[in-house]
């Protein structure tokens, strides 16, 4: 992780030392350099879910579980995390945690949460209304 700390990504747009201002609307940050950036974005998040967290948890490493990302459309619950790979939970009605795998009908509210890679250490819960 620490090396994309300071990693020049063969995505990202050169610094332009003159002042330039990069937005939305400049087109600088063009379709091909996204699409290249999410395809980097994808092997990484799967890296570290599926890989380098699990090695954390069988050395004993605590770490923050990444919060969920929630909503429901056309009345069912959709969980994403930003960490391909965790384990994703919901709970209706204080009942017992269910495991998420697709979008599924639900009852409001009901809460969400993602757990370690190794399903031992729940991560922080939150509800959905």
């Amino acid at each position: 992780m620490a090396e994309r700390a300071w990693h020049h990504a063969n995505w990202s747009v050169p610094y332009n030392y003159q002042g330039a201002k990069y937005n939305k609307d400049t087109g600088v940050f063009s379709n091909e350099l996204k699409a290249l950036r999410d395809e980097k974005w994808q092997l990484f998040s799967n890296t570290i879910g599926q890989k380098e967290l699990i090695k954390l948890d069988k050395l004993g490493v605590f770490y923050r579980i990444p919060t969920v990302g929630a909503k429901i459309i056309d009345n069912q619950l959709h969980i994403n995390s930003s960490l391909v790979g965790l384990p994703l939970e919901y709970q209706q009605a204080n009942g017992d945690w269910q495991s998420y795998a697709k979008p599924v009908a639900v009852s409001l509210p009901v809460k969400v949460r993602a757990r370690s890679a190794d399903g031992q250490r729940a991560g922080r819960s939150f509800t959905v209304n």
